[in-house]
């Protein structure tokens, strides 16, 4: 009985032995195909980590939108709207430049409205008035055509000494826009080359003047004129006629200084036939000295130079001068002679 029971005994403790074996080898079993399945999910989350990232790195490369391309495409946006904006703004653009110049000048001159074109010249030929003599009227005319707004085209002739360059002088010393005044020569206004710049130049603020000098219908000067004043039609920003109700255009007046001599011979008179026909421009003439215009010429100079000439000398320089041609034009001269300084007791 006893050797039974020791014999089921083994045989139970061989089943459970082989059971353990059976269910550590299922064990070992599956945890190898969890580990593997494990690994495999491992894997494949790796690689879709690394595709991502070499999606990332390389979308920079391939997209035409990166951050410096959108940099350069904004910066490029900007600059047309600004383009387009200055294309169809310009007249408000110039507008506000004109503006802040015409503060500026008013700030630097010290004077409100500086800039403004339609200022009066009357005090200005009042000035003019008491030192050029016996030209009354083309004084008046010449204030008068200094004032409008459009370009002028001016002629002012005459023989010598009877005010014109006097004029001149005197207009560049009061005119209320100094630094707008130039003088020039027929060898400047000859050359386009020398011109245009000139032009192109001209100030927006007040008027702008320009005297030619010295000029001779002997040397066919008078034909630079046209030439001249076509040269400043090409120029759009200049006020014309039609067009001075504009804001920033340029105020313009060009003024020729002819020396011409009519007593002389009938070519003379031709030549000045000439002058008087010049087209779109304003010829004013200087009235000739006669002897009775002497005197007064005479007694203004030696009031300016402070001195005293007595009747005996004033009348000896009117017998010696030849007013028709020189005008008073060598009266200072006589004076600056003949005068004697003044005393408390001298009396005019």
């Amino acid at each position: 009985m006893s050797i039974d029971k020791t014999a089921s005994t083994i045989a139970g403790l061989q089943k459970a032995k082989q059971r353990q074996s059976k269910r550590r080898l299922n064990d070992l079993h599956q945890s190898h195909s969890k580990a593997s399945y494990l690994g495999t999910k491992l894997r494949v989350r790796r690689l879709i980590a690394v595709d991502k990232c070499a999606a990332q790195r390389s979308a920079p490369k391939n997209s035409w939108m990166s951050l410096p391309r959108r940099c350069i495409f904004l910066i490029a946006l900007v600059a047309l709207l600004f383009g387009l904006s200055s294309y169809y703004d310009k007249e408000n653009v110039s507008n506000f430049m004109l503006n802040y110049s015409r503060q500026y000048q008013a700030i630097i001159h010290n004077r409100q409205n500086y800039c403004d074109h339609t200022l009066s010249l009357h005090e200005t030929f009042g000035h003019i008035r008491r030192h050029v003599l016996n030209q009354e009227t083309a004084l008046d005319q010449l204030e008068e055509a200094l004032g409008k707004p459009q370009f002028q085209s001016i002629s002012l002739v005459g023989s010598s000494g009877v005010g014109k360059s006097l004029t001149a002088r005197l207009l560049r010393e009061l005119f209320p826009w100094p630094e707008n005044v130039h003088f020039l020569t027929k060898t400047d206004i000859s050359e386009a080359n020398r011109m245009r710049p000139l032009l192109s130049k001209l100030s927006h603020c007040g008027r702008n003047l320009i005297f030619v000098d010295n000029l001779s219908t002997a040397c066919g000067d008078q034909e630079l004129v046209p030439v001249l004043n076509d040269l400043v039609s090409n120029f759009g920003d200049i006020a014309r006629h039609n067009n001075t109700h504009k804001a920033n255009l340029k105020r313009l007046a060009i003024v020729y200084i002819f020396n011409v001599n009519r007593w002389l011979d009938e070519t003379a008179l031709e030549q000045f036939a000439t002058v008087l026909q010049l087209p779109h421009t304003q010829v004013i003439q200087y009235d000739t000295l006669q002897q009775q215009h002497l005197e007064s010429c005479i007694r203004h100079e030696a009031a300016l130079e402070n001195l005293h000439v007595d009747q005996e000398r004033v009348q000896e320089m009117i017998n010696v001068t030849d007013v028709k041609m020189s005008g008073c034009k060598t009266v200072r001269a006589k004076v600056l002679i003949y005068g004697k300084p003044k005393s408390n007791n001298t009396k005019d």
